[in-house]
C-alpha cells in the first residue's frame, strides 16, 4: 500500500520529554490550579467558546505569570527531538511521501528543536504564538 500523508502530533511524537506543552507552561508558571484557566477549559469542553477564544485566555494568563519567548523556552528546555523522527521524515521526504502536522501544541517549541521543520512538511497546523521584538507574548493563532 502506498501512502499518499502522512501525519504527526508534535507532543510526545516529534518532541520526547513534553508530554502536552500546555500542561508544562502551567506546570512552569504555577497555573495548574489558576480558576480561570480552569473555568476557560470547562467553557470550551461545554462548547461555550471556541478553541481560539480559550487559547487566547490561555496565552494572556501566561503573559500575566511573566511568560515571555525567554521563560517559554527555559520551561521546555528539557525537551527533545523524538530518537528517530529526523530520519524518518528524511525517508518520507525521499520516497515523496507528503507529510503534515496537526497539532495543539505551540510553534515555538518545533522552532526550536527542528529550526528547519517546514522543510520536512508539507502542511503545518499548529497554534503559533507571536512575539514582539523583545519577546514579549503579543497573541496567539489557533
Amino acid at each position: 500500500m502506498k501512502y499518499k500523508l502522512v501525519v504527526f502530533d508534535v507532543d510526545g511524537t516529534l518532541i520526547d520529554n513534553i508530554e502536552f506543552i500546555w500542561v508544562t507552561l502551567h506546570e512552569f508558571f504555577d497555573l495548574q490550579n489558576s480558576p480561570e484557566r480552569i473555568r476557560a477549559k470547562e467553557e470550551f469542553l461545554s462548547k461555550k467558546i471556541i478553541y481560539q477564544q480559550w487559547a487566547d485566555i490561555d496565552t494572556e494568563l501566561l503573559k500575566k505569570h511573566g511568560a515571555n519567548r525567554e521563560t517559554m523556552l527555559k520551561a521546555v528546555e528539557r525537551a527533545k527531538v523524538m530518537r528517530g523522527a529526523i530520519e524518518t521524515l528524511k525517508a518520507l521526504k525521499e520516497k515523496g511521501i507528503k507529510t503534515a502536522i496537526i497539532s495543539g501544541s505551540i510553534d515555538f517549541l518545533i522552532e526550536k528543536l527542528i529550526p528547519d521543520y517546514e522543510e520536512f512538511f508539507d502542511y503545518v497546523f499548529i497554534n503559533k504564538i507571536s512575539f514582539d521584538s523583545k519577546g514579549e507574548i503579543r497573541g496567539i493563532k489557533a
